[in-house]
């Protein structure tokens, strides 16, 4: 006797083989060839080829040789890539296993003949996305990752020249309002695979991630997905910045920025170690920025270093491993101390120190039910401690509350009684001096299987994987100097 139960999962297990099998039949070939350099006929080594449709990548080895496995029949877009040249994009015909391809990589720098310098639509990505390239950024001397959305298009312009502000700079890449009213909000920025999130700290400045610490001189390339970011991405409702920082071998780079209100020394190196033993790549920069070249005392410093490790396992087999380490540190904030023109010990200023890991593997299985296996982690840790002194006066006493119950108080002076809940502020003048302290820290894994194929002239790609953030403040919160001379105000920590 033959069950209906049974038979059903018989067709059913008869379909996903026959789809298997196709799905293979239409993407079993091999593509190999030489990346070299268009101006001297050199080898570039290490250059990182791939087929975006079908998720297929390879790395050249030494001499510049690269195998990809499992290319799909049909027509395809590849694309070639590395440090200090321009991106070159082909069509590739795949009827058979190709061999012998050469791509020739023109050098990247600012005596291009031609030049895009605005943000470039990628055709290929089911979302809308642009990509802003190094030689764009250096047209337009960014200091700060937030003026990137200017190159968009409808973009506006940065009209705040300077990093020295009291406020958070922060970015937004769609201009209707989001989340709260506010497009920045639920906006995720990723720096290297890290995600800088507020969330564990929305009332200082809820409309999203300060990004005045992120250093732009080691920046490779920024992607802005405007359209509705995949689920992958967790609670970007807003469109996502992806920033990815200079990967691979270069000579000594010194980057010397001047503008009215900023000035800007860093240098970076790409070091390629020996028998295939991965790259390092090191960036040190250092950032001040004023907000009056009349009166050059408010200011903001930003001095970051970041280090970071690439290796490929397997160069030429069928199953490489790219694994991917790095660490990046800033130290710096504002300061308004100095100023003259202020009334006397009055001041603001505030410290902006962060920290950022993070490590990924990418695995190419090339397998019948995986084309690849993506494994990343991270860590984020913001040390900002604003301090502000103003001055204060009443003619009379002043009523401060302090009671953290419900009920009622009776008013009482610091020198009746130091834990009063109602504070009575003696008549004349004082300086009030308060701080904010905030340690957010946000860590994340995750690690997504994907399978790419094609059926006929359709490409598809299945995605499965688990996802796991936290965000916590290890800060104090708000609080007083002296609680003799505090106003209203409960601690919440």
């Amino acid at each position: 006797m033959k069950y209906p139960v049974q038979n059903g999962y018989g067709w059913l297990t008869a379909m996903c083989m026959l789809l298997a099998a196709c799905g293979q039949a239409a993407g079993q070939f091999r593509v190999s060839g030489r990346v070299l350099n268009q101006r001297d006929s050199l080898p570039v080594a290490h250059a990182i080829v791939t087929i975006p449709a079908s998720s297929v990548w390879a790395t050249a080895d030494g001499d510049g040789y690269f195998v990809l496995h499992n290319v799909p029949g049909g027509k395809s877009a590849i694309s070639i890539q590395y440090l200090g040249y321009v991106k070159a994009t082909a069509e590739l015909q795949v009827t058979r296993d190709l061999s012998g391809l050469v791509y020739l990589l023109q050098e990247d720098n600012l005596t291009l003949n031609e030049v895009v310098i605005t943000a470039r639509q990628d055709d290929r990505d089911l979302n809308t996305s642009f990509v802003m390239d190094r030689t764009v950024l250096d047209h337009m001397q960014m200091l700060n990752v937030a003026d990137a959305a200017s190159l968009l298009p409808g973009g506006k312009t940065n009209t705040v020249l300077h990093l020295a502000t009291s406020s958070h700079q922060q970015m937004a890449v769609i201009g209707r309002p989001g989340e709260m009213s506010d497009p920045r909000f639920g906006l995720g920025l990723e720096v290297d695979g890290v995600r800088l999130s507020n969330n564990a700290n929305p009332g200082t400045d809820p409309g999203g991630t300060d990004t005045r610490n992120i250093a732009t001189s080691n920046i490779q390339s920024i992607e802005i997905v405007t359209g509705i970011p995949s689920v992958e991405h967790g609670d970007a409702t807003n469109g996502i910045v992806r920033i990815n920082s200079r990967r691979g071998a270069s000579p000594f780079i010194l980057d010397l920025v001047t503008k009215p209100n900023t000035r800007q020394i860093a240098l970076s190196k790409g070091l390629n170690f020996k028998k295939e033993r991965g790259t390092l790549n090191l960036n040190l920069e250092h950032t001040r920025s004023i907000s009056d070249p009349a009166s050059p005392y408010t200011s903001y410093a930003r001095n970051g270093l970041s280090v970071s490790y690439n290796k490929v396992f397997g160069t030429a087999a069928k199953r490489p491993l790219e694994l991917n380490a790095g660490i990046t540190g800033n130290l710096g904030g504002y300061d308004n101390r100095s100023d003259p023109d202020r009334f006397a010990n009055t001041y603001s200023k505030y410290k902006d120190n962060a920290i950022r890991g993070n490590l990924s593997a990418r695995w190419q299985l090339n397998s019948p039910w995986i084309t690849n296996i993506e494994f990343s982690g991270s860590i984020h840790y913001n040390d900002q401690k604003s301090e502000k002194a103003i001055n204060r006066s009443a003619s009379s006493s002043v009523a401060a509350l302090h009671k953290m119950t419900a009920g009622y108080a009776v008013g009482q002076t610091y020198e009746e009684n130091p834990d009063a809940d109602i504070m009575l502020l003696k008549p004349g003048f004082w300086y009030e001096k308060s701080y904010t302290d905030s340690k957010v820290l946000n860590y994340a894994a995750k690690i997504k299987a994907s399978r790419a194929n094609r059926w006929g002239n359709v490409n598809h790609r299945l995605m499965a994987g688990a996802d796991f953030s936290a965000s916590g403040n290890l800060g104090r919160g708000n609080y007083y100097d002296d609680i003799q001379y505090a106003p209203t105000w409960r601690e919440y920590r």
